[in-house]
């Protein structure tokens, strides 16, 4: 089963979820199945319990990975994050949580991209009120990242798509 977020436009990013089992060798696997069909992982979150692993991830090639994942029997989910770059200084995440508390907003999490676009560190942040958010964000001078951003410029399959 396949839940998309259709319908949301940049700055947002595209994120996919999905449990595994909490076992050896599961989430090799599934990296192992990405990158024989070359699709650049930008971020990835595990949080694992006793019996199963939540992986949150982010990658170029967001309908390809959700096919293969989905063709190998595993239930995958679509939303949005947003991706807001941080500066290098020290209170840089300090400051985008006390942005988003200025307006009330929940934070239900938030991790790092591996990636750097733009030389800059990333937070992927997942909230209550996405639309609030960014206009948060963008008022406080924070710069967002768009899904855009992370496909390669030979690849518009994608852009625009969602």
């Amino acid at each position: 089963m396949i839940q998309q977020s259709r319908g949301f436009q940049e700055p947002f990013v595209r994120q996919i979820t999905f449990f595994l089992q909490n076992k050896v060798g599961e989430l090799a696997d599934v990296l192992r199945h990405l990158s024989r069909d070359e699709i650049v992982i930008h971020a990835l979150s595990v949080f694992d319990s006793v019996d199963y692993a939540v992986i949150r991830m982010v990658v170029d090639k967001t309908d390809q990975a959700i096919s293969i994942l989905a063709g190998s029997g595993v239930n995958v989910s679509e939303n949005m994050t947003i991706a807001v770059e941080v500066p290098d200084e020290g209170s840089s995440i300090r400051d985008v949580t006390r942005a988003l508390l200025s307006g009330e907003i929940n934070l239900h999490y938030m991790y790092p991209m591996i990636s750097r676009p733009n030389d800059r560190g990333v937070l992927l942040i997942r909230i209550d009120d996405p639309d609030l958010g960014v206009e948060i964000l963008e008022k406080r001078g924070f710069t967002l990242v768009g899904h855009g951003e992370l496909m390669d410029d030979s690849d518009e399959s994608e852009s625009g798509a969602w």
